[in-house]
């Protein structure tokens, strides 16, 4: 079988409007390429890079890009532009991108986890995060979102995202979501939440309205059991014209 040693240099590689470096060393022998070396985003972050190809006719990849104490303003752009959200939080985080797959519809795993504490700008979660972690696979052209592992911590609040859950991202304006959670201790101005909640509904990329269908579990507020099992949210950003 026909074989070669591969260097790769690359500056200013676009894909999906982000520019990237790749420095990156392997081979070439019995229809498979390996590659290992390194991927620079923003001009100034470096990652790990491995990967592997094979099967020209028909390809199937798997390549791996492991950062570590990543920006979450950079990362968050990347996500952007891959998912069409971004990540309400300001901090540091470790995360690994796993590109897997037929070439044609290949899968993204995504594992992110803190480094250090997190600030989060958005509703109902704590503010201050003193661990985060998540494991998540985008499928489907990237048009589906499923959970593996979710977990949100703070001083005195704990925060788990069943392993299942899912979010569809196939809509350019809003996205839809299934989650079941399981909270400790969450609180949502006066009340604290214990217990779990499945939560069906959607909301409108651009933050302006949200819903959802809430079925309650074995849920107490306030120490005490709620006996309402299902009702529904509502959410809609009123601008002030006066």
């Amino acid at each position: 079988s026909p074989s070669a040693d591969l260097n790769i240099q690359g500056k200013n590689i676009i894909i999906g409007g982000n520019t990237f470096g790749l420095s990156a060393k392997g081979n070439y022998f019995a229809d498979s390429v390996n590659l290992k070396g390194g991927l620079l985003i923003d001009k100034s972050k470096r990652g790990a890079f491995t990967a592997v190809i094979k099967d020209f006719k028909n390809p199937v990849i798997d390549v791996e890009i492991k950062f570590s104490a990543l920006n979450t303003e950079t990362a968050g752009k990347h996500l952007y532009d891959l998912a069409g959200f971004r990540l309400p939080v300001t901090g540091l985080l470790d995360l690994s991108l796993n590109l897997s797959g037929k070439i044609s519809e290949p899968t993204l795993g995504i594992f992110a986890q803190s480094n250090g504490p997190l600030t989060y700008s958005g509703p109902v979660l704590p503010k201050n995060w003193t661990s985060f972690m998540m494991t998540c696979r985008l499928m489907d052209n990237f048009r589906k979102l499923t959970v593996d592992q979710f977990e949100i911590c703070s001083e005195e609040q704990n925060i788990k995202v069943s392993k299942g859950s899912s979010m569809d991202l196939s809509n350019k304006a809003k996205i839809s979501y299934n989650l079941d959670m399981d909270a400790s201790n969450l609180g949502i101005g006066p009340i604290k939440l214990f217990g779990n909640a499945l939560a069906i509904g959607s909301f409108q990329r651009d933050g302006s309205r949200a819903g959802a269908q809430i079925t309650l579990d074995g849920i107490w507020l306030n120490q005490t059991p709620v006996d309402r099992n299902s009702f529904n949210l509502s959410y809609e950003n009123v601008k002030d014209e006066s």
